[in-house]
């Protein structure tokens, strides 16, 4: 098995789980910065100790203005999909919003891959990766959208969450077309995540009337930045071959949290549902 491959498959188990608890977030109410800030604080330090360990006498400090431009935007936009990923998750299903981010983000992802880094499909890729964009949309029915909270305003927002996130990988791909250090860029990132969640959590969020819980927040945090680091690392490497299909694979995280929120928070697992999670299955172990 390939590396990339290898490290695509791994980042399916960490991804699972860091969305599983974004819906964790939600449903206990958490304060979403707070938290941010808390996990991205610790692992910026675990990434910092891993840089100098991999990176003791070999500093390269080549295109740094364009490192911190990569950074910043990354950060940004993933900033971005991560609000709108946890205000969708208080509204709607898990079992309708992973699997609809995870349709409508292959397809812009996919975009980005072949007109912007000119990356290649043949024809086996290109017919599996349509596949599992029009498996997920199978759960898009009338019934669903009466058991829902404004089914069609929080698509909107899979969608903008969707938008967000594939330009966030935009630029997570663009450091190997640059040439960057990828372990100083991890690092770098984290630290600017530290940041921005601790100006959103002092000026917006601190300042608000909203009561939100803390309850086991400070063990919770620790499994968070886990995932998420183990998650970020091992993505950002798999994506050093093509894109959108390191990016589809990434896709079947959705079953982790689908599943855990049937068994923890009692979501609703209709026939339908459990089809299109069977298919989904059949698809990735097809390609591998």
């Amino acid at each position: 098995m390939e590396t990339w491959l290898l490290f695509a498959i791994i980042s399916v188990f960490f991804a699972g789980i860091y969305n599983f608890l974004m819906k964790v977030i939600s449903h206990r109410n958490y304060n979403i910065s707070f938290a941010s800030m808390i996990a991205y604080g610790v692992a910026s330090i675990v990434a910092f100790i891993f840089y100098l360990y991999n990176n003791f006498w070999n500093y390269n400090f080549d295109n740094f203005w364009i490192l911190i431009w990569i950074w910043f935007l990354n950060t940004f936009f993933y900033f971005l999909s991560t609000i709108s990923r946890v205000k969708s998750l208080d509204n709607v299903d898990t079992t309708i919003f992973f699997p609809l981010y995870k349709t409508f983000s292959p397809i812009l992802i996919t975009g980005i891959s072949i007109f912007i880094f000119w990356e290649n499909l043949n024809i086996k890729e290109t017919f599996w990766i349509i596949i599992w964009i029009l498996v997920p949309l199978l759960l898009l029915t009338r019934s669903e959208n009466k058991l829902q909270k404004n089914l069609k305003l929080w698509v909107f927002f899979v969608l903008l969450t969707s938008f967000y996130a594939s330009l966030s990988n935009w630029f997570n791909k663009s450091i190997y077309d640059f040439n960057l250090n990828i372990d100083l860029f991890i690092v770098s990132s984290l630290i600017i995540w530290t940041i921005i969640t601790a100006i959103s959590y002092k000026f917006f969020d601190k300042k608000s009337k909203k009561n939100y819980s803390k309850e086991w927040i400070y063990k919770f945090w620790i499994l968070l930045w886990l995932m998420h680091y183990f998650s970020f690392y091992t993505f950002t490497i798999a994506v050093e071959w093509n894109l959108a299909i390191a990016y589809t694979i990434n896709s079947f995280s959705i079953l982790i949290p689908i599943i855990l929120s049937v068994f923890f928070y009692k979501e609703e697992m209709t026939f339908k549902k459990a089809f299109v999670i069977f298919l989904s299955i059949i698809s990735m172990l097809l390609f591998i």
